[in-house]
C-alpha cells in the first residue's frame, strides 16, 4: 500500500492545493540503496531516461528478469510491432522525473506471443517494471486499450506470487481501504519508514488529519480487487511543519510505492 501511494505524487488537490505524495527520510528500497530526496518529498531510485532502440538487440537475461518482465495484452494483431510497443512505452517512461537521454534504453527487449495479442517486455530494472503497473488500461494503441501486467514467474518482495487477472497478472498488496480515525493504529516493525509517505503543500489550519485519510482513502478504493473488508491502508496520519506536510504510516509497501506515480 505504502508503494501504491508513490503514484498519486502531483496528480490530486486537497482544498486547493496539489499535494505532493514522496518516501520519507531513511526509506531504503528492496535494491538497498536510499532514495535521494527532491522537492518536499522524496524520489524513487531507479527512473532512467528511455530513448529509441530496436528490439531484441540486447537482453540483460539473469536471476532477476521475471522481476523485470511485463505483460502487455489486448494489442491488435497483425497490426502492433515490437518496435511499435517499443516506441509508445519509450514515449510514457520519457517523462519520468530525471530524464537523461545518454543513460540508455530502459526497455531491452519487446517479445511478442499469442500470434501478436500480446507481448513480453524486459525492463531494466524492477523499479521501471513497477511503475509500469501503473499504466494498465490507460492507455491506448491502435485504438485498443492496452492491459499491463506482471509475468507468470514474479515474485514480490514479500515471497508471495501474483495471482493472474484478465490478460495479465495482479500486482499483489492492492487492499482496500475503509474508512478508520487517523492515529488509532500503528503497525511499527521494522519496515515502518519503507512504508511511511510524505504528503506536503498543504493548506495550514484547514487540513486536519482527518481530511487527509478520507481523501486518500477515496484514491485508493478503486484499486483492482477492491474488498471493504480487509481493512483500513492507510494506519496513521502525523502532521507536521505546523500543518504544511503530513506523514502517512501505509499498511504495506505496495501502496506507498504506488503513491509515488
Amino acid at each position: 500500500l505504502a508503494d501504491y501511494m508513490m503514484t498519486l505524487d502531483s496528480k490530486h488537490e486537497l482544498c486547493g492545493r496539489q499535494l505532493k505524495v514522496g518516501r520519507t527520510k531513511g526509506y531504503v528500497p528492496a535494491g538497498g540503496v536510499a532514495a535521494a530526496p527532491i522537492g518536499g518529498g522524496f524520489k524513487v531510485p531507479g527512473q532512467y531516461t528511455p530513448q529509441g532502440f530496436r528490439p531484441g538487440s540486447m537482453s540483460m537475461g539473469g536471476a532477476d528478469k521475471k522481476q523485470r518482465d511485463v505483460y502487455v495484452g489486448n494489442l491488435l494483431q497483425n497490426v502492433v510491432t515490437p518496435e511499435m510497443i517499443s516506441e509508445y512505452f519509450t514515449a510514457q517512461l520519457g517523462i519520468l522525473p530525471g530524464y537523461e537521454p545518454s543513460t540508455g534504453p530502459v526497455i531491452l527487449n519487446v517479445a511478442m506471443g499469442g500470434m501478436g495479442k500480446f507481448a513480453f517486455l524486459e525492463m531494466r530494472d524492477t523499479t521501471l517494471a513497477d511503475y509500469m503497473m501503473t499504466l494498465d488500461s490507460k492507455h491506448e494503441l491502435c485504438g485498443r486499450q492496452l492491459k499491463v501486467g506482471r509475468t507468470k514467474g514474479y515474485v514480490p518482495a514479500g515471497g508471495v506470487a501474483a495471482a493472474p487477472i484478465g490478460g495479465g497478472f495482479k500486482v499483489p498488496g492492492q487492499y482496500t481501504p475503509q474508512g478508520f480515525r487517523p492515529g488509532s493504529m500503528s503497525m511499527g516493525g521494522a519496515d515502518k519508514k519503507q512504508r511511511d509517505v510524505y504528503v506536503g503543500n498543504l493548506l495550514q489550519n484547514v487540513v486536519t488529519p482527518e481530511m487527509i485519510s478520507e481523501y486518500f482513502t477515496a484514491q485508493l478504493g478503486i484499486l483492482p480487487g477492491y474488498e471493504p473488508s480487509t481493512g483500513p491502508v492507510i494506519l496513521n496520519v502525523a502532521m507536521g511543519g505546523m500543518g504544511k506536510f503530513a506523514f502517512l504510516e501505509m499498511r504495506d509497501t505496495t501502496l506507498a510505492d504506488y503513491m509515488m506515480t
